[in-house]
């Protein structure tokens, strides 16, 4: 007898009846695929869930996150609104990125859902698990230690003498870092390298 593929589901919500009920709702999709599905909470230091439904991680672009640190996986995510979408960054340049509405009727969420899983696999083909999108935004170790050096506070030019180039290439590698993660200005820049997931995906937490 084979055994059925296993599919891992976070749905972070304030709304416990919310996210129980989203759950089984994503639960019973998955099993009339022929797939078993498991609870999988958003924990520093673990791998993240095949799928996520989440209220809190809107201005976050996930999947070039994981792009930049080299995941094999993309997940689905999928963000929870309670209004009219508003977000500093196109959800369309990511790979497998949706939203649903506290409003939404069940088959509006599970129509909305297909289309993204289904389109996530033609899009990636059988033998990969990376989307192109991720592919092309692969951060440099460069840029990931400049994102490093600036949570620890550390000025340009000590990131120039530190790393060994100049100032001007020091910048240079900030901007294509931003650029990658979809943040456009300084503040936003920040309001990232803060976050704890964001923090935890380039382990900046082990360089204290």
């Amino acid at each position: 007898m084979s055994s059925m593929k296993c599919i891992s589901i976070c749905v972070e919500d304030y709304d416990s009846f919310f996210a129980q009920g989203m759950f089984s709702l994503i639960e019973e999709f998955f099993l009339l695929q022929g797939m078993r599905v498991y609870p999988k909470k958003l924990l520093p230091g673990h791998t993240l869930p095949d799928v996520i439904f989440s209220s809190s991680l809107s201005h976050i672009p996930w999947c070039r996150l994981l792009a930049a640190r080299c995941q094999s996986v993309c997940p689905v995510l999928f963000l929870i609104e309670n209004g009219p979408v508003r977000r500093a960054y196109n959800p369309s340049e990511l790979c497998s990125q949706s939203y649903v509405r506290r409003n939404d009727s069940i088959s509006v969420i599970i129509k909305r859902f297909k289309h993204v899983w289904f389109d996530r696999r033609k899009r990636l083909g059988q033998n990969s698990t990376v989307c192109q999108t991720c592919h092309k935004n692969r951060l440099t170790s460069r840029e990931i230690e400049v994102l490093r050096l600036l949570y620890k506070q550390v000025t340009v030019s000590q990131m120039a003498q530190v790393m060994g180039v100049s100032p001007k290439t020091v910048y240079c590698f900030k901007i294509n870092a931003m650029h990658k993660l979809g943040l456009k200005n300084r503040r936003h820049l920040y309001d990232w390298l803060n976050n704890e997931m964001s923090r935890e995906i380039f382990k900046i937490d082990s360089l204290h």
